[in-house]
């Protein structure tokens, strides 16, 4: 154990446990269900940052939302301004983290579902997450239809929806430097700074916990090397 690489050592474990099928399914389930809750909570954080995205978009260019309750403001939140970009960038960082969290248990599923399955085609570990980005499952299939046709949009879809999926992510990013180079905060000049202060540290922190979504995403190299 403590090879340097966490799967080697998962795989280590396993080679050293005498599990009948019926416990490995089961390990998977266990697997399973730890990765359902932090990719549903993922999801719905990243539409929330979405949403808050819009907002600051829609009030910036002058569309304004007033929903009221018997002639009571149900939505009405001061400094918009900020605290739209903010709470977007806020849900974003916490979706990357959550999505970061179902991704190592995805990798998980896949290495148990190799080494005590002979699940090399991953077909037993895609039953167990699921899930997959479109752009994953939606290309594997259309790599295998016939016919010239097919391939074009199958090659149209695949050099495009990186770049889509690519710019829906940027979007938090985008209303945070937003406000920082495009809105005159509201307040005090000591108010102006420190809302410039925290708007750059949120980007910072949403900077990283994209980077480590994304290096969850690359641990197949390690997961790899691990089942060699």
């Amino acid at each position: 154990m403590n090879s340097g690489n966490h799967f080697a050592d998962i795989k280590s474990w396993l080679d050293n446990q005498n599990l009948a099928r019926d416990e490995v399914h089961g390990l998977l389930d266990r697997y399973r269900e730890q990765h359902e809750g932090p990719f549903v909570e993922s999801n719905r954080f990243f539409v929330a940052s979405m949403i808050f995205s819009a907002l600051f978009f829609l009030k910036y260019f002058g569309i304004d939302f007033n929903i009221k309750i018997f002639e009571l403001d149900f939505v009405d939140i001061p400094n918009s301004y900020f605290f739209f970009p903010l709470f977007s960038i806020v849900c974003f960082s916490y979706a990357a983290l959550r999505a970061a969290d179902a991704t190592y248990y995805q990798h998980l599923i896949k290495l148990i579902s190799k080494i005590k399955l002979g699940d090399r085609e991953k077909v037993i570990a895609r039953g167990y997450f699921g899930g997959a980005m479109i752009s994953g499952n939606v290309i594997d299939v259309w790599k295998s239809l016939p016919g010239s046709g097919f391939k074009f949009w199958y090659l149209a879809f695949a050099t495009t929806s990186g770049a889509v999926i690519l710019a829906v992510c940027l979007i938090p990013y985008v209303t945070g430097f937003f406000f920082l180079f495009s809105v005159e905060p509201i307040g005090t000049e000591t108010e102006v700074l420190v809302q410039r202060l925290v708007m750059v540290f949120f980007l910072v922190a949403a900077i990283s916990c994209g980077g480590y979504a994304l290096a969850m995403q690359s641990l197949d190299s390690a997961l790899e090397e691990a089942v060699v």
